[in-house]
């Protein structure tokens, strides 16, 4: 411990001191006095004067111990709920940064802080120096006298942290909290979202300044404190006009950093009460930031930017593919910025179903962590129904990533009734040795373009969509053994053929138009050599693909529905294939329609919109002029194409929007047909499993089945295909 010097003969109270003059040497000006921001003055706590403070001077040159920091051992078993808070003493330039440590409480706490939220490593270290750490050594920092290393981030949030006026207090969970007790980590993490919560005010420490971040956090600011609406677009329409592109490059780069991707940071920004960014030297309201992003979306859906009374003279260097790309780049930010603002109506029945421990998990699935452990540890005190849980924070070897993962799977099962937790798949899995059941949260790459939410529930891209319940309303049946799930269920259907992972290419059989016999009578035979043959490979769209398999499939289902007498064999007459095949079109069309509509509530024999009874009027339409003769009795001649018709009313419905890792047509044995992943195989089993809202894909393998993923099936999503009279089955899932 450093103490103050007393001091000296003439410095006591009575002796001689030098008197202060308002006169400067010649040439010399009288520099201004530095302003402070209003940031630095919510940063800055004064100390109240007490006789027993020690205080260390920043710029002390006195030898640092070595060895490592002695920490004092906190108090587990109380109620107090101790923890520490550094100290952070005044300095400038390269001195010394110095600190120190002090023990508190939760209930009571002795200082006001600050609460940082950072990431540890990953982050480029531009600031000032001392000489010995420009030599490439490792950067430390003065605890009660001993040498702490930090990473080069951390080094930078302090440096700019700091005040040159006074000390400040701050909870920084690398200083305090001793990483090498692991009976401390798992106490101190159970604290995290209280000491959040308690703290005055939340720093999110996102760096140094880089590739063009002060500039959109000027920007930011600036249209923040714009009282003017009109005046906030015309600010942002101008950056957007920025030449190069400048702006969108800057925007992509800010919220490409690693901080927000880091997993804590969800609880950390949930919890905080009061939050501010600061990058480098510059700090702005967490609002301020969450303001701009929705300006810069609404200016994008065509509020302003994309109105057409703006000429495209006055849009010059905006290019609406850019901007669209520069807005989806900030997914992960939105996402954060959603989750906190519902954390006012924290009570509200419809907020506290999505805070669950299961949405959260899968809303924020690509959120990285070092350790896989951290996925489950830095969400499960945020979520609603965390006492229902008994999860214990544990960094042992006692505990791996794929124990950790079992066993919140077999709990959210016990606590809900309901399998959709083991539906979400990944095909990046990282953590071995991981039952196929239970989803792999390491894996924080998406599989589909569209994110999380995509991969977690693929045939229910909106949250406002009506759920299904092809299972009805029946609780799952299951128990473990040897890191098995035996689940209780029936089996619905069988693959027979599906439009991905085909052998042969799919072919047309087209006829030579007018135009192809003129050209091929009147031109030149040299010009000409080769006739067009009439079986050509062409490329055909994803929907076209999916319509020639169906229709190849209705001769093969018919007959198999009525050796199986699923079509009775008294209703069997000359026009019993025709009834069929008008039936199956219209289970096409459903998929079709789940296919290219994200926000569905109708279902087949339900309530539906004007616009989906319009496409479906037409769809019927289109198919009874096509196939007007289509023969009553079965036929081993059918056409396979599509109609221009049908193709029309396909193109008017729009682009398929759901995840392209689930658009693998398939069609059973049974003439059931749907849409499942694209790891979907020949003879692959539709089941129905009891708590399962959707129906499942299983595969035999070696006496036992893995889940495949989750699919889905026209005319059974709703409970139409779950009849009570089937067998039940117990399905070991591994």
């Amino acid at each position: 411990m450093v103490h103050r010097s007393r001091p000296g003969k003439n410095e006591r109270r009575g002796g001689s001191r030098k008197r202060r003059t308002n006169s400067w040497p010649k040439n010399e000006k009288p520099k201004p006095r530095k302003s402070r921001s209003d940031a630095e003055r919510v940063l800055e706590v004064p100390i109240p004067p007490q006789s027993s403070t020690t205080v260390l001077s920043s710029s002390s040159d006195s030898p640092l111990h070595n060895g490592p920091y002695p920490y004092h051992t906190l108090n587990h078993a109380g109620e107090e709920q101790q923890f520490r808070l550094l100290t952070l003493y005044s300095g400038s330039g390269v001195a010394r940064i110095t600190c120190t440590l002090t023990t508190t409480n939760l209930r009571n706490p002795h200082r006001r802080y600050v609460a940082l939220s950072y990431v540890w490593a990953g982050a480029p270290n531009n600031c000032q120096r001392p000489d010995n750490h420009r030599q490439g050594l490792p950067l430390h920092i003065d605890i009660d006298g001993f040498r702490v290393f930090v990473e080069d981030n951390l080094y930078n949030a302090l440096h700019h942290l700091r005040s040159p006026n006074g000390p400040r207090f701050f909870w920084i969970d690398a200083l305090c909290i001793n990483q090498d007790s692991l009976e401390e980590r798992r106490h101190q993490v159970g604290l995290m979202k209280s000491i959040y919560e308690n703290a005055r005010l939340v720093i999110a420490w996102i760096g140094d300044h880089e590739q063009g971040s002060l500039r959109v956090m000027t920007l930011a600011d600036r249209i923040f404190r714009e009282q003017n609406a009109n005046q906030r677009h015309l600010v942002l329409f101008q950056a957007l006009r920025s030449k190069n592109n400048e702006f969108c490059g800057s925007y992509r780069a800010f919220f490409a950093r690693s901080y927000w991707h880091r997993s804590w940071i969800i609880q950390e920004i949930f919890s905080a009460s009061r939050l501010k960014i600061k990058c480098c030297g510059t700090t702005i309201p967490w609002d301020a930031l969450v303001l701009f992003q929705r300006l810069i979306t609404e200016e994008f859906f065509g509020r302003t930017l994309l109105d057409q009374r703006v000429s495209w003279g006055r849009r010059r260097y905006i290019n609406r593919p850019e901007i669209e790309r520069t807005i989806n780049s900030a997914d992960r930010f939105v996402d954060l910025s959603r989750l906190r603002g519902t954390r006012r109506n924290a009570q509200n029945p419809t907020d506290r179903s999505l805070h669950t421990l299961e949405k959260l998990l899968f809303q924020h699935w690509n959120a990285a962590a070092s350790d896989a452990r951290d996925k489950v540890y830095s969400m499960f005190r945020m979520a609603s129904d965390s006492d229902a849980y008994d999860i214990v924070v544990d960094y042992g070897e006692g505990t791996t990533a794929t124990e950790l993962f079992t066993d919140i799977v077999k709990q959210c099962i016990k606590i809900n009734g309901s399998l959709s937790i083991i539906l979400p798949r990944r095909c990046s899995n990282r953590t071995p040795h991981l039952p196929s059941w239970v989803p792999d949260w390491s894996a924080t790459t998406p599989d589909s373009k569209k994110g999380n939410w995509a991969d977690a529930y693929p045939f229910q891209v909106s949250p406002q969509a009506e759920s299904y319940r092809a299972a009805l309303h029946g609780r799952a049946i299951v128990r473990y053994s040897r890191g098995s799930m035996f689940a209780l269920g029936v089996r619905l259907a069988e693959v027979s053929d599906m439009s991905q992972n085909r052998e042969e290419p799919l072919k047309i059989e087209t006829r030579p138009g007018l135009f192809d016999w003129v050209n091929q009578f009147l031109c030149c035979p040299c010009l000409n050599p080769r006739p067009k043959p009439h079986d050509v490979v062409q490329r055909v769209s994803r929907v076209e693909a999916w319509y020639i398999i169906f229709r190849k499939s209705l001769r093969a289902t018919y007959t198999h529905q009525i050796r199986n007498r699923i079509i009775p064999p008294e209703t069997v007459d000359e026009q019993s294939f025709k009834r069929f095949c008008r039936r199956q079109h219209i289970r096409f069309f459903w998929i079709l329609h789940r296919a290219t509509n994200v926000q569905s509530h109708e279902r087949p024999r339900g309530r539906q919109t004007l616009e989906t009874e319009d496409f479906l009027e037409r769809w019927r339409a289109a198919y009874r002029a096509a196939y007007r003769d289509t023969p009553g009795h079965y036929t081993s001649t059918l056409d396979k194409e599509m109609t221009p018709a049908l193709r029309l009313v396909c193109r008017s419905m729009g682009p398929i929007q759901i995840n392209e890792k689930y658009t693998n047509f398939f069609v059973t044995r049974e003439g059931y047909m749907g849409l499942g992943p694209e790891q979907m195989e020949a003879h692959d089993r539709i089941c129905l499993l009891y708590g399962c809202d959707v129906p499942v894909v299983l595969r035999w393998e070696e006496f036992r089945n893995v889940l495949v993923g989750q699919c889905y099936v026209a005319g059974a999503m709703f409970g139409e295909a779950f009849d009570r009279r089937r067998r039940n089955e117990e399905f070991e899932i591994w």
